[in-house]
């Protein structure tokens, strides 16, 4: 016989999208300064308007996969929408061939139709990376 006790304290946790570092095949980060100014917004649509001044980081170290996810996975969403004026874009690309593209700038990040804080260690865990 199996008996299954709960005590209530069990804290649900969301599925976590993210977790398996080991389906990711790279992460592929588009991105110009953060500092760069622009006369116009800049959204993850348009994000070519910077045209030859892209940069490119590949990542595929497991260690590296893992931490850039584990910041995803806990962002905090922010509920009243703003324009993005994106200076970088993300794109995780899966082992399936899926890919999922995060698009943000130094102070919000938008995924999946949704927008999210820049966490201060994960903007100053990005910039590290990128520099």
């Amino acid at each position: 016989m199996f008996l299954l006790t709960l005590t209530g304290s069990e804290k649900y946790q969301k599925p976590n999208q993210y977790l398996y570092s080991s389906e990711v095949k790279q992460i592929g980060i588009q991105y110009v300064d953060f500092d760069t100014e622009t006369p116009i917004r800049i959204d993850c649509s348009n994000f070519n308007y910077f045209g030859k001044g892209l940069k490119l980081k590949k990542i595929e170290d497991v260690k590296t996969v893992s931490k850039i996810l584990n910041f995803l996975e806990n962002a905090n969403e922010n509920k009243s929408k703003v324009g993005i004026d994106v200076r970088f874009k993300m794109i995780i690309e899966y082992n399936s061939g899926k890919t999922k593209e995060i698009c943000g700038n130094e102070v919000f990040m938008g995924m999946e139709n949704k927008q999210y804080l820049m966490d201060k260690d994960f903007l100053n865990y990005l910039i590290k990376l990128l520099t």
